[in-house]
């Protein structure tokens, strides 16, 4: 759980610093909420394989 939560604490950490490039660059907001549901996606597909207990299947038999 402990690696859980640090996987999200750097989810985190980028989404703020994204959200602070889109206001300086004055991106619009449809377009920065679209970055934002993008890298959500990724994180929501992704953060299972990374830190998750499902990892361990993709493994080689011979590695179990």
């Amino acid at each position: 759980i402990k690696n859980m939560d640090q996987g999200h604490d750097i989810f985190t950490s980028k989404m703020d610093y994204i959200n602070e490039h889109l206001r300086y660059y004055n991106i619009p907001e449809d377009t920065a909420e679209d970055i934002r549901q993008y890298y959500d996606y990724i994180w929501l597909r992704h953060r299972e394989l990374i830190y998750g207990k499902e990892h361990f299947k993709y493994l080689s038999k011979k590695l179990d």
